[in-house]
């Protein structure tokens, strides 16, 4: 399958189109907020593989970003995430509450993603930094163990230099 959105991993995009993975109505993606990865954030990700080749196209321009967001078009659903741009790209959806690539599996090449919560979080006034990857690391501890679906928990890998960010959105 050719992937229709870089910013959409083939395997959220299965799991969200399932029978017609060409739908041309609605986006999935509802109110996203585009933010640049922060220095501290690209210090505390993973990382995973690298295909350059395969990633969004490169802006400096946030608004290019968002335009390409507002482009995707198809099934599924991610309301109000914050979606990283590292490298001067979208990070790719990887795993969008609960579904695509399973959190064990990334973390098998990643290592622990228990600090990759994004930075601009903050800015919700839920907390400091530190407060936030407690509550975050928590939240992946019931993932892997089964007591969580992953509801409202998203990851996102940038393409170009592989790295792993995490996001919160509406559930």
């Amino acid at each position: 399958m050719t992937v229709l959105f870089p910013w959409i991993s083939e395997k959220v995009w299965r799991v969200w189109n399932p029978v017609k993975p060409d739908v041309r109505e609605g986006n999935p993606i509802h109110e996203p907020l585009v933010v640049r990865v922060s220095e501290g954030d690209r210090q505390r990700a993973g990382r995973w593989r690298i295909e350059p080749e395969e990633a969004a196209p490169s802006s400096a321009n946030l608004a290019d970003h968002e335009a390409l967001l507002e482009t995707t078009f198809g099934l599924g659903y991610v309301g109000q995430v914050r979606w990283p741009v590292c490298c001067d790209r979208l990070a790719t959806l990887i795993m969008s509450s609960g579904t695509g690539y399973d959190l064990r599996e990334i973390e098998r090449e990643t290592g622990t993603l228990n600090d990759a919560l994004l930075e601009s979080h903050v800015e919700d006034g839920g907390g400091d930094l530190p407060e936030l990857l407690q509550d975050w690391s928590r939240t992946l501890a019931e993932i892997r163990s089964g007591r969580h679906a992953g509801d409202g928990v998203n990851l996102f890998w940038c393409r170009v230099c592989g790295r792993v960010y995490g996001a919160y959105s509406e559930p």
